[in-house]
């Protein structure tokens, strides 16, 4: 109290201009609580300046996330689109495809496996020949289109082989039966069929019906 009452009188001296600096000078346990509250305003205010600064690298830190953000929303809309633009790019030419593969000309395309069965059978096959797709994919080809010609039959196997060996297309022309029982000579490009990995896993046939061709010549 005796501390207390001298800061109070000092204090009032010095606001009317009576008092040296000297006479504040204190001890005892209020000099000593005095202390503790500098201490705590100290630490008040160093944690203040922590958060502020804490608070100022975390909106730097939000901003950085916000940029990155937006960037890669840029990265991601571009990636997007670009598949978008391929995939419509491979739907048109998958429709081209399909359209001249399933054009009913006189143009047969045709494909099998390493076993002969025939896996594909255009339009123009089934126009060519008179079987539908529904009749001839999963059987052999000898035994529906050469059942009664050794020698196309054998032209064929040893095109093929060839094909298989040179890895490249070779031409040849062969005489064919139709659904019909009608004989057809047919000008046929035979081409090896490769998977992902470059390997032969069957062949591609592309047929033209040259019947009158060969009856003129």
């Amino acid at each position: 109290m005796t501390q207390l009452k001298m800061f109070i009188r000092n204090t009032a001296n010095t606001l009317a201009g009576q008092s040296q600096k000297n006479d504040f000078v204190l001890g005892g346990d209020f000099y000593s609580a005095l202390k503790d509250i500098e201490e705590q305003v100290e630490e008040k205010e160093k944690a203040q300046n922590e958060l502020e600064g804490a608070h100022g690298q975390l909106e730097l830190k939000v901003q950085e996330r916000t940029s990155e953000l937006i960037s890669s929303n840029n990265t991601m809309v571009r990636e997007i689109t670009k598949r978008q633009e391929m995939e419509e790019s491979l739907k048109e030419t998958n429709e081209f495809l399909k359209n001249i593969l399933d054009s009913p000309h006189n143009i047969s395309i045709i494909s099998t496996d390493l076993e002969e069965n025939i896996t594909y059978w255009n339009k123009g096959a089934e126009s060519l020949l008179g079987y539908t797709a529904e009749e001839v994919v999963g059987k052999k080809t000898i035994g529906i289109l050469y059942p009664e010609s050794e020698e196309s039959d054998r032209v064929l196997s040893e095109t093929v082989e060839k094909v298989f060996k040179e890895k490249c297309g070779k031409s040849i022309e062969v005489e064919e039966l139709t659904k019909f029982k009608d004989k057809i000579w047919v000008r046929m490009t035979i081409s090896p069929r490769f998977n992902d990995k470059g390997e032969i896993v069957g062949v591609l046939g592309i047929g033209e019906n040259i019947t009158q061709q060969k009856f003129a010549e």
